[in-house]
């Protein structure tokens, strides 16, 4: 929701579109980043993709919500939603062809780039909302997911 003016008179702006636009862009940089992932291997590919499906869940309830609050009908909605889904196949594809035409240090850089900004989401949005919810769950939930990656760095 976007308040243009003070709290007490305010018109409220709903962010349907705007989501819709932005949601779909993030999930064709998603594809992107599979196809480069696994131009550089089978496993690194697999990792990426499971992760970016297991966020997809989420992410597309997310944006159903977002539509259905932006005055879209419940039916335009799912369609949306399922097609923002299919940008990251259609980023996937490409990239995964185009991306052989590189240098391996300029996939060493794009893998970098896509790495760094799953770091940067864990450390901006998860470890802060572990630490207000205080709940232990989800810091064992956490340090789970670093031992995993851990044990995937070390078999690698």
């Amino acid at each position: 929701m976007v308040h243009a003016c003070a709290e007490e008179e305010c018109e409220v702006h709903t962010m349907g579109e705007v989501s819709l636009m932005g949601i779909g862009f993030h999930s064709l940089v998603d594809g992107l980043t599979i196809g480069v992932a696994f131009q550089a291997g089978f496993i690194i590919g697999l990792l990426a993709a499971l992760a970016v499906i297991l966020h997809k869940i989420a992410e597309g309830g997310c944006l159903y919500t977002l539509l259905i609050s932006g005055r879209f009908s419940k039916k335009l909605s799912l369609i949306f939603s399922w097609l923002v889904a299919a940008m990251t196949p259609l980023g996937a594809l490409p990239a995964f062809y185009f991306v052989r035409l590189f240098p391996n240090e300029v996939l060493g850089w794009l893998l970098a780039a896509a790495a760094g900004s799953f770091i940067y989401i864990g450390a901006s949005d998860l470890v802060p909302a572990t630490h207000r919810e205080h709940n232990w769950l989800n810091v064992v939930l956490m340090m789970l997911g670093i031992g995993f990656v851990w044990v995937l760095g070390r078999l690698a």
